[in-house]
């Protein structure tokens, strides 16, 4: 078998477009590598009393439930995106607050994103939508189940040694066919 699909792969057989190249290698010779030095101390964000990064204001942090009526081509279009996603995915995906959407998923994270900061201040160059998906059968069995978590930055718990960052709001969509 060959190697697996990347998610910008899965994105451009959405119809959604690749990110931009990088910009080509130097050709000459590299020296060999130095011993590396020790990485630096990871730098975390300032944060709340909550582990939240600090400096935002006006989100609405109270829980509630929403209903989102869609019609048949966007449940399509979200059913076939999740279908590719789910397959080929490692990881989570990251839509930056002021990046452009690629697929149907990430117009569907930019409108949940949009609608609850809606009125609040945020470091737009620091912000965005984390979002992945899972494909599940629907027959209740335990083995489909997510199992307990709380929603963290992975990445600065990795550097910050334990140091949980979390987000300022979490969502789960769900999608069903009823």
């Amino acid at each position: 078998g060959g190697q697996a699909p990347s998610i910008d792969d899965i994105l451009v057989a959405m119809g959604g477009r690749r990110p931009p190249a990088e910009p080509p290698a130097d050709e000459t010779p590299a020296a060999p590598p130095a011993a590396a030095p020790a990485p630096p101390a990871a730098v975390l964000p300032p944060l709340d009393e909550a582990h939240r990064v600090a400096g935002v204001s006006g989100v609405d942090y109270r829980p509630r439930s929403l209903w989102l009526k869609l019609g048949a081509p966007q449940a399509r279009a979200l059913a076939t995106d999740c279908a590719h996603v789910f397959g080929a995915q490692e990881g989570s995906n990251w839509l930056g607050a002021t990046a452009t959407p690629r697929c149907a998923l990430e117009c569907l994270a930019r409108a949940v994103f949009e609608r609850h900061t809606a009125g609040a201040t945020f470091d737009a160059s620091r912000s965005g939508a984390e979002w992945w998906a899972q494909v599940r059968g629907g027959d209740g069995a335990r083995a489909e189940g997510i199992e307990f978590h709380w929603d963290v930055d992975e990445h600065q718990c990795d550097r910050a040694r334990g140091v949980h960052v979390h987000p300022h709001l979490s969502t789960v969509t769900y999608l069903s066919a009823h």
